[in-house]
């Protein structure tokens, strides 16, 4: 049986999750602010256990090891990436001693240790079993410990999903894997250069996101949250923040202590920011939206994904007009980012010359969500 992610790496003997380096100081600072908005207080990890499960190349391990944690453990089953991560904590890590490389699938680590803080980012969606991914990470966190993961659904990275439809209009995925990287980078270049946060080369982001077949399925915030609920995770904190609490504190104990309801509904009110960043949240909408829209989203997905394995994109073509047209009265926007793919797609598929796409090349979406849970005591 194929395995998502790691077996395309092994096969390529790739790590493509690398992250720009050229400015260390501005890398550290990203991180921070994701830390930040998880409720991580730098100085809570000092002097504290971290494990971290598929760490790839060990960039953002470099500013966990910043923060001194007691014990450092990075799990991963590439080769590839755990060697390079190797090679940064020992460029970088001030107390390289405390970081432990263990090769190992993630699904077959086990240890009798719990640790303060587990990590598990850009690894859970995508598995063939999503739920038995998160349920075995969170297993490892210590009772009053934060377990920090990376949720996705596909209305969240349908700006991905409906490129990989116009990558493979404009260029065939039978072609061998090098052929596709050195068509898609320079059609991609542009779109990727809208992006003023962008830190990933934008080879490996290519390979990662439009070459790398899709054969797991997605997890999103409402399935992390229904899954970790009844293990005695409670969710905590999320990046973007799409949600808030009034409640007051003095009410929150016992069956009102549980974040997850609200979550869920803020969630599903915030389905058209989520697929489109460039929103900055203007477009909350009524949560019934928000489900037919999921819906519309996963069904995309599968379509895609059928015709990836040599079907025919008649069904997700379709899907992508049913799609703009729901969205059209929330975001006009997005609406026409999608017209522009279909246009796209079209063009390619009778041999015309490709429109310009001024919205789709700057379409893109909140593609991971973080969420942090902590276990109670």
């Amino acid at each position: 049986m194929t395995r998502p992610f790691v077996d395309y790496y092994r096969a390529n003997a790739i790590s493509p999750v690398n992250q720009d380096l050229s400015d260390v100081a501005r890398h550290m600072e990203r991180r921070e602010s994701l830390y930040l908005a998880l409720g991580i207080v730098p100085a809570f990890v000092a002097g504290r256990t971290v494990l971290e499960f598929g760490p790839g190349s060990g960039h953002n391990a470099i500013y966990t090891s910043s923060l001194r944690p007691r014990r450092y453990v990075l799990v991963d089953g590439n080769p590839v990436g755990l060697a390079a991560a190797g090679t940064l904590l020992d460029e970088y890590a001030p107390e390289r001693d405390a970081c432990v490389l263990v090769a190992s699938l993630i699904e077959a680590y086990a240890s009798e240790e719990r640790f303060d803080l587990v990590l598990c980012e850009g690894t859970i969606p995508g598995q063939l079993d999503p739920s038995f991914f998160a349920r075995h990470a969170a297993g490892f966190v210590a009772a009053g410990g934060l377990f920090v993961l990376t949720a996705q659904d596909a209305a969240s990275c349908l700006p991905e999903l409906v490129r990989r439809a116009v990558a493979a209009h404009v260029v065939p995925r039978s072609l061998p894997v090098q052929e596709q990287l050195e068509r898609l980078v320079p059609f991609f270049a542009p779109h990727l250069a809208t992006l003023a946060g962008m830190s990933r080369p934008v080879a490996d982001w290519v390979l990662d996101n439009i070459i790398q077949p899709y054969i797991g399925e997605l997890f999103s915030v409402i399935e992390a949250i229904d899954v970790l609920a009844p293990d005695g995770l409670e969710v905590y904190n999320a990046s973007p923040r799409f949600f808030t609490n009034w409640r007051w504190y003095k009410r929150q104990i016992g069956a009102e202590r549980d974040l997850g309801p609200g979550v869920r509904a803020s969630y599903r009110a915030n389905v058209v920011n989520m697929m489109d960043y460039r929103l900055d949240g203007a477009a909350t909408h009524a949560p019934e939206l928000g489900e037919r829209l999921l819906e519309l989203a996963d069904r995309f997905y599968d379509a895609l994904r059928e015709a990836e394995a040599g079907g025919s994109y008649a069904t997700s073509i379709g899907l992508l007009r049913e799609l703009a047209a729901a969205i059209r009265p929330v975001s006009v926007l997005t609406a026409t980012s999608l017209d522009e793919a279909l246009a796209v797609c079209a063009a390619a598929t009778a041999g015309s010359a490709l429109p310009p796409t001024p919205a789709l090349s700057g379409f893109f979406g909140h593609g991971q969500q973080y969420l942090s849970f902590v276990r109670r005591a």
